[in-house]
């Protein structure tokens, strides 16, 4: 059920993706900072004309 394996993907447009507020997220969860980020793809677009 679900796509990529439950992952999740984020397509930044200003740049604004911090790996450290993830590990924050992922801390106050009671989580793995690693794993977490391990589950989210990203991909960095620099205009609507561009593709992956």
């Amino acid at each position: 059920m679900g796509g990529a394996s439950g992952k999740a993907a984020y397509i930044d447009t200003e740049g604004t993706f911090r790996p450290d507020r993830i590990r924050s997220i992922a801390s106050r969860f009671n989580m793995d900072e690693e794993a977490a980020l391990d589950n989210i793809t990203i991909a960095r677009a620099f205009n609507s004309e561009q593709s992956a």
